[in-house]
């Protein structure tokens, strides 16, 4: 069973620019659709379905895309299944999610009180099915929803995105140190502080690393917010 932790509520950070939720305006130029609110502006490819921009107030968040990601660095654990043969590896995470052809097959745009909701089928090889949902709200919130029917086993659901301003990371969940399925119950439920550097653990060889589980919310902050 979880952790249950009584103490005080979770504290949000202020916004970074407080501004009254104001109609929402989303003006398409080709395939990129620029959804305006009181809050700032969000820019998304529907062609690629990713976010090429995020700007808050006169600042802007992205310096890349956050785009969908498939795929991780395989941790020794899964070597050892592969019995320390490279070439064996394949058969414990299927390399096709590393990078899948994906391409839209269609989209659906609405725009009403609550906001502006995109909503696109995804195509490729190791999924059934995919669809990705944005959702952009009055105070300039984004909201994000990616579900997928595999073939296979998946490696990774998530997103990626580079924030090069961002220092430090504050979460509710399992922590201070990395943990994963096999080693959450050493880690205490609370509220954690962490640098972003300091979320990496240097194994002898480098893998993938830095998970902490059942997190419920998480915040970055760092050189303007």
């Amino acid at each position: 069973s979880d952790e249950v932790v009584l103490g005080p509520a979770w504290r949000p950070a202020p916004a970074a620019v407080p501004s009254p939720a104001l109609p929402v305006r989303a003006v398409r130029q080709g395939a990129t659709v620029s959804v305006r609110t009181g809050g700032g502006t969000v820019r998304v490819d529907t062609s690629t379905g990713h976010v090429t921009g995020w700007q808050v107030g006169d600042r802007e968040l992205l310096v890349a895309p956050l785009r969908p990601t498939y795929w991780r660095a395989p941790t020794d654990n899964e070597r050892g299944l592969a019995n320390g043969a490279e070439w064996l590896t394949p058969l414990v995470i299927d390399r096709q999610w590393r990078s899948p052809r994906v391409h839209v097959a269609r989209s659906e745009e609405r725009l009403d009180d609550d906001g502006w909701r995109l909503t696109l089928l995804l195509r490729a090889r190791p999924w059934r099915w995919a669809l990705l949902e944005y959702r952009v709200r009055p105070d300039g919130s984004l909201h994000l929803r990616h579900r997928v029917r595999p073939r296979s086993d998946m490696a990774r659901l998530g997103m990626t995105v580079w924030l090069p301003w961002a220092q430090a990371v504050r979460w509710y969940g399992k922590g201070p140190h990395e943990c994963y399925v096999d080693r959450q119950r050493s880690a205490r439920t609370a509220v954690h502080e962490a640098g972003v550097r300091d979320l990496v653990h240097d194994y002898e060889r480098p893998h993938e690393n830095g998970n902490r589980t059942s997190e419920r919310r998480g915040e970055l902050s760092g050189g303007w917010g």
